[in-house]
């Protein structure tokens, strides 16, 4: 039944083409041997190239072992692994700091081999726990949206519609009985661990399919997100836009193109977006955002300037 949804999942959201070079971003758990387990298996019909790597953050004991388990299983299914090391210092944020390092590590591996896809083993119920996690922290429909099938930089989640069940399910129906499971998942500092271990089974004890009914709120907000991005895409973003203009768009659209058009590296958060819009409809005041970039209003248009620097610089256009 997985190897059905997994290929489902990739014709359904046109994850990956015939020619392509998928690299396989493992770890030791159960979800990551189902991929590399499932995707070997449709490499051949579906015309891909495979290799693997797995990233040891430096933070703990035995992850080398970790790699030696997955490269032993990726040999023995024809499938080269590299390790990539890394050295993070444990402190604030470290699970943010580590995934960003990992998914850093993995594209600039993936661009030395020539891959255009990066595999990775999120499933259904890791959505669920985005989904959740999100919503404790105010997202809203953007954020809602969860982990995506595929992003931008080529990331791509095909076990995304398959739970616990179907990977060990598929885990015992090939033979498979060799993962770790990395402890920090059971660390509940962390607030996805007491969501798992906490939040869910109580959510479970009301409604058993509390799982696949957050995985569908996911779906129907990237969709909605879609929509709204495509609308927002026949938009003409000027440097300076008119305030009249962005009031005659509807307010989704208004949100999705001052996030365009305040661009940036660092995405803007619900409180930005509502202080840009409330400075559009009021036409009054000023918003501060990320990057120290301020906005203001300067004859009926929306104008960005830089804040002023510590030692009194002026202030110059952004």
């Amino acid at each position: 039944m997985l190897l059905a949804r997994v290929r489902r999942t990739i014709e359904a959201h046109g994850l990956l083409a015939e020619g392509d070079r998928v690299l396989l971003g493992l770890s030791g758990g159960a979800d990551s041997v189902a991929l590399l387990h499932a995707l070997r298996a449709l490499a051949g019909p579906l015309g891909l190239a495979l290799e693997a790597a797995t990233v040891d953050h430096g933070l703990r004991p035995g992850s080398a072992e970790e790699h030696l388990l997955v490269a032993r299983r990726c040999s023995e299914l024809g499938t080269a692994c590299e390790r990539v090391v890394l050295s993070l210092s444990p402190g604030p944020a470290i699970q943010e700091r580590a995934r960003e390092a990992r998914y850093a590590a993995l594209a600039e591996l993936a661009r030395s081999r020539g891959a255009n896809a990066i595999a990775v083993a999120h499933t259904r119920d890791d959505q669920a726990e985005t989904v959740l996690s999100r919503l404790l922290r105010g997202a809203g429909l953007r954020g809602l949206a969860g982990a995506l099938p595929r992003r931008q930089d080529g990331v791509i989640r095909p076990l995304l519609d398959c739970d616990r069940a179907d990977v060990l399910g598929y885990l015992a129906s090939v033979g498979e009985a060799a993962w770790v499971e990395d402890p920090s998942n059971r660390d509940p500092r962390f607030l996805r661990t007491r969501i798992r271990t906490g939040l869910l089974p109580a959510l479970a004890t009301e409604e058993p399919a509390i799982g696949a009914s957050l995985a569908r709120l996911a779906d129907e907000a990237r969709e909605q997100r879609e929509l709204v991005e495509a609308l927002a895409d026949a938009v003409a973003i000027e440097e300076s836009p008119t305030i009249e203009g962005l009031r005659a768009l509807r307010a989704p659209v208004r949100r999705e193109v001052l996030r365009r058009w305040v661009g940036g590296a660092r995405p803007l958060g619900r409180a930005h977006l509502e202080a840009l819009e409330g400075l559009c409809l009021t036409a009054r005041g000023e918003a501060r955002l990320p990057g120290a970039i301020c906005v203001r209003i300067e004859g009926g248009r929306l104008t960005r300037a830089a804040l002023p620097t510590e030692d009194g610089g002026a202030v110059e256009e952004a």
